[in-house]
């Protein structure tokens, strides 16, 4: 029996991806595995039993939309919990304050406010007009294929199903992280949504001081207009020095508050920005001028019978792959549904720094 903590979202998957790849496909054999090793998730077997009759030489991948393989993992919300794991690590995730909505929906977002006046006794109150425009989000894939050795596969450590969790969980996270903050990525049609920072021209930098840095972040609050849900974003070693360089105790390094307003950090901050390049970035976001579309649901597959192109950047056509079977390994992959979109081009402004 393999004991780990409860309650620490990712570890149900984490814990099915292991027994089923150990398994080699075998659901029958992957629930009683799941079973006797691990007791303390009684869900894990009851997907597996449920999967029952289909083996891996039959069907070579599982997945959470096929009935009868792994769509059985929505049920006892794995898929979901996968997802929670995954929402805890994102910056885009914990802005709660951002606008939601249903993937293409029209969605009005106020563009000019209604104004008020002044009313004497007596007299008319004068009728208000607002200005609107509709955004509708389609709904973008974002996935990641992780190679595992067959060795932490096999391995009855728990570590072994931490290092697996954080392995599902890290590359969709970070990736997530880099393009809702980098400048430089644009919306790619029927493909990925443009960055929040994407096409806005940079507060520029001034210095390292407490003092440089003062007037740095009081250039960026005078160049955004209507904060309603402001929050700063920044890398964690960017918080940290201002927390020494100012002597801000509120500041930390996981997030705290930056001038009485909520701080967010990540350390997928964007690769080196600007031109010349400059290694990190802060951002200010208003949440009010940022529209979000998740169905909180994840497609997740295992193989241990592929062949991959092992690159970060894949391209279509003859490609140089890798047999997993060869090789001992097992491969997941995971795809999550989701968009955004800044509706207000004030609403968001960026400095690039090298602290």
């Amino acid at each position: 029996m393999i004991r780990l903590q409860s309650g620490v979202h990712g570890t149900l998957l984490a814990v099915l991806v292991q027994c089923l790849a150990r398994a080699n496909g075998n659901h029958g054999v992957a629930a009683m595995m799941a079973k006797s090793a691990f007791p303390g998730f009684p869900s894990v077997a009851e997907t597996l039993g449920r999967m029952g009759g289909v083996r891996m030489d039959d069907v070579p991948t599982g997945d959470t939309t096929t009935a009868g393989w792994a769509s059985e993992l929505s049920p006892f919300n794995l898929d979901s919990d996968f997802i929670e794991a995954v929402r805890a690590r994102t910056i885009i995730d914990r802005l709660n304050q951002a606008r939601r909505a249903p993937f293409l929906t029209n969605v009005p977002v106020e563009t000019g406010p209604a104004s008020g006046a002044w009313v004497g006794a007596g007299e008319p109150i004068p009728v208000g007009r607002s200005t609107f425009t509709n955004f509708a989000l389609a709904p973008f894939r974002c996935g990641v294929i992780v190679p595992l050795t067959r060795e932490l596969i096999d391995s009855l450590a728990p570590a072994a199903i931490v290092a697996i969790r954080e392995s599902l969980i890290r590359g969709i996270a970070a990736y997530l992280d880099s393009q809702f903050l980098d400048p430089s990525v644009a919306a790619v049609t029927d493909v990925s949504p443009a960055s929040i920072t994407n096409a806005l021209v940079p507060v520029m930098s001034s210095g390292t001081t407490a003092a440089t840095i003062a007037a740095d972040l009081a250039a960026m609050l005078n160049a955004t207009a209507d904060l309603v849900n402001p929050v700063w974003i920044a890398n964690a070693r960017t918080a940290a020095y201002l927390a020494l360089t100012l002597g801000r105790e509120e500041i930390k390094i996981n997030g705290g508050t930056l001038l009485g307003i909520p701080l967010l950090t990540t350390q997928s901050s964007p690769a080196p920005v600007g031109s010349p390049a400059m290694p990190r970035m802060i951002c200010l976001l208003d949440q009010d001028a940022l529209l979000v579309a998740d169905d909180g649901q994840a497609d997740v597959a295992v193989s241990t019978a592929t062949a991959l192109s092992q690159q970060t950047a894949p391209s279509s056509g003859a490609q140089s792959t890798v047999s997993l079977f060869q090789t001992h390994a097992v491969a997941v992959r995971t795809i999550r549904r989701i968009s955004w979109r800044r509706t207000r081009t004030a609403g968001v402004v960026y400095m690039e720094v090298n602290y």
